[in-house]
């Protein structure tokens, strides 16, 4: 959690950001598989999947990217 306080990257709450933090447990995994809490094994996902996932990626990016320029322009 950015400031710690169980709201998650951009506000989102828990679970919604890379899984590189204490909590993610080092969850992240290659573009093209998933894991799921059922038996831990990656599968492999479909191309309208990853093109989804793609797109929301991107937009997440877009949201955090600005946010910084926001913070930025502040000081």
């Amino acid at each position: 959690m950015p400031s710690g306080d169980g709201t998650g990257p951009w506000g989102r709450g828990p679970g919604t950001g890379w899984g590189c933090g204490p909590c993610g447990g080092g969850r992240r995994f290659r573009r093209g598989q998933r894991s799921g809490w059922g038996g831990g094994s990656a599968q492999t996902i479909t191309p309208g999947e990853e093109l989804a996932e793609l797109k929301q990626e991107k937009k997440d990016l877009d949201t955090y990217i600005a946010d910084i320029e926001s913070k930025l322009k502040k000081k």
